[in-house]
């Protein structure tokens, strides 16, 4: 949290799926702020920063946000996957995987 404090990071979404009973990983909480998430990325031009085995996990996080693209932002599948692509591209979606 000392990054929000110093303003380093202006918004900080977490889940933690190891931690509770019900198991919600990013993908579903991605999904469940969609609204608030679409709006920071269009507004904002956040850094995303996804870290997760690179089989499973990152694809889903990533259809996770295109799919918040689509619903919240008007986007066609293809344009919401070009959009992140262009985030890839200019480092402002940032992949840390394993295999």
């Amino acid at each position: 949290m000392l990054y929000l404090k110093s303003g380093a990071l202006t918004k900080l979404f977490e889940s933690f799926s190891r931690e509770t009973e019900h198991k919600s990983y990013v993908q579903h909480y991605i999904e469940k702020c969609g609204k608030e998430l679409s709006s920071f990325i269009m507004d904002r031009g956040p850094i995303i920063y996804v870290c997760g085995d690179f089989i499973k996990v990152l694809p889903e996080i990533k259809n996770s946000i295109v799919n918040v693209l689509v619903k919240f932002c008007g986007f066609s599948n293809e344009e919401s996957e070009l959009y992140i692509k262009n985030m890839e591209a200019t480092q402002r979606y940032i992949v840390d995987s394993w295999t």
